[in-house]
């Protein structure tokens, strides 16, 4: 079974820390090339680029040369074209919603972002989706509605929230 080798090689990849960008960009291809319209493939693809979109060095554009920077936004968009096919297939999965919400809000593009998290949190709150929306809504400059939010969230005693909470509180002062 190539998918299996392929999926087993790219998370071997992923295994090393820190993962220079070179390697991210491999593992992207092959994400990319596993076979598209399988729904369990998908989801493991899915699953590959969360964890290679988690790196620092996607998050943190200053940390990428100028070079690097093609590179870094077609990942960001074959991730995005990844959460966006899981979705197509199956609408209702919490985590598809959320990952394109992270990957869209550090695209800056907000109004969007909230959009997929607070669908990902109505299918399925969680304390991180808490965090995601109520971090938006502070990059929105909702700051107000983003406490309010927490406060109603059922989440206020999750130390993850908590910390959400006293940083947008901090940044109001």
């Amino acid at each position: 079974m190539v998918e299996g080798r392929l999926i087993s090689t790219v998370t071997d990849l992923a295994q090393q820390n820190p993962l220079p960008l070179e390697h991210i960009v491999r593992i992207t291809r092959i994400a990319v090339a596993l076979y598209p319209t399988d729904y369990n493939l998908l989801l493991q693809r899915q699953w590959i680029l969360s964890l290679v979109c988690s790196l620092e060095t996607i998050y943190r554009p200053d940390r990428v040369s100028e070079g690097d920077q093609n590179k870094v936004t077609a990942l960001r968009d074959s991730y995005l074209d990844i959460c966006g096919r899981v979705l197509a297939i199956d609408d209702c999965n919490a985590e598809s919603w959320y990952h394109q919400s992270c990957a869209l809000d550090h695209l800056e593009r907000y109004e969007e972002a909230i959009k997929s998290a607070r669908k990902a949190h109505s299918i399925e709150p969680t304390p991180d989706t808490t965090c995601q929306i109520a971090h938006i809504l502070q990059s929105l400059e909702r700051d107000q509605e983003a406490v309010r939010f927490i406060d109603t969230s059922g989440y206020t005693h999750h130390p993850d929230v908590q910390e959400a909470r006293r940083i947008i509180v901090s940044l109001m002062e």
